[in-house]
């Protein structure tokens, strides 16, 4: 009996709270149509009344101005406080739609599902927006996070290069073709390098303060920018410090590429004792989020970069005040 009365019970719930969505998105759009009104009237009584003055000296043009400016200023007060009561409004809805699917997710959305949970505990739901696929997610123990990036050798010691000319004040050097391993894909590696009057202090208090969306794209499709157009996504899915992070990026299409990057911020003092901060960003993978792709089977829409993609940042302090940049790319 009480199997059957908990379904019914969440779907009044369901239907409850799509009438109260629905009332106040009505509300909201009535409220909008009398700001807006409002606001059509007091521009009209602003035009009547510069229409109906004469310009007859340069103070009556002063005053004129005036009043222009107070009327402009009177409609962006009014526009920015209805953009406010608006961005309120949506801001509350959202959070309280939120709060009701993490109520409804322990009756109709367990965390796992049973063959996933058979073999991997550990793994959670992680939920993109825009509606893009969720997946599940193995956090990397330290010991798989240190080893992935310990391979990155190209970040830490580039192959040789030539120099090959200049793009946009940054000279290129690039390297020539090379396997990952005997038989595997092939990779194309350059470096960028330059001199910035910037100092390591500076930088320091900038860079590992951005937000993830100015954060290198390490792949990218073919027809991004053409037919494949949109904003990248990027979700940190674990920390390991307050600069090393494990996240998840995700480029939408019509076949959306995703890819598992490690991430880490380190300063050091070198052989020569000059400092050096370094950015690294590899893509990486273990075999618990190996196996959970496995589980929840292949997708459509949905295309796993697993290899290549590595960036690296390196600032270098010089003996003049300012310091050397090198970023470093690696595409598969």
């Amino acid at each position: 009996m009480r199997e059957k009365w908990q379904p019914e019970h969440q779907r009044r719930r369901m239907v409850n709270w799509r009438l109260v969505k629905k009332a106040t998105r009505l509300e909201m759009l009535q409220e909008r149509r009398v700001l807006e009104q409002e606001l059509q009237h007091h521009v009209m009584e602003v035009r009547v009344k510069l229409d109906g003055m004469h310009v007859g000296s340069k103070g009556d043009a002063y005053r004129q101005s005036l009043v222009e400016c107070a009327a402009l200023t009177s409609e962006n007060t009014a526009l920015r406080e209805a953009l406010e009561r608006q961005t309120s409004i949506k801001a509350r809805l959202q959070r309280e739609t939120e709060e009701f699917l993490e109520q409804l997710r322990p009756v109709d959305s367990p965390l796992l599902p049973p063959t996933l949970s058979s073999h991997n505990k550990s793994a959670r739901c992680v939920q993109l927006p825009k509606n893009e696929s969720s997946f599940y997610f193995t956090p990397f123990t330290k010991v798989e996070y240190d080893a992935i990036l310990s391979r990155n050798e190209f970040a830490d010691s580039p192959p040789c290069t030539a120099t090959i000319g200049k793009i946009l004040g940054w000279t290129v050097h690039y390297s020539p073709l090379t396997p990952t391993a005997p038989g595997g894909s092939l990779t194309a590696r350059a470096r960028f390098t330059r001199r910035l009057r910037c100092s390591l202090n500076e930088s320091w208090g900038i860079l590992p303060r951005l937000g993830k969306k100015l954060w290198a794209v390490l792949v990218t499709p073919r027809s991004w920018g053409l037919t494949q157009t949109g904003d990248t996504f990027c979700q940190v899915l674990q920390d390991f410090s307050q600069n090393g992070h494990v996240m998840v990026c995700n480029l939408p299409g019509e076949v959306s590429l995703r890819y598992l990057v490690l991430a880490r911020h380190r300063r050091q003092t070198r052989s020569d004792g000059k400092r050096e901060d370094t950015y690294t960003m590899t893509i990486g993978d273990s075999q618990a989020n190996t196996r959970n792709r496995d589980v929840e089977g292949s997708s459509d829409d949905i295309q796993w970069v697993l290899e290549g993609g590595i960036g690296s940042r390196s600032l270098r302090w010089t003996n003049q005040p300012s310091m050397s940049s090198s970023t470093s790319g690696l595409d598969a």
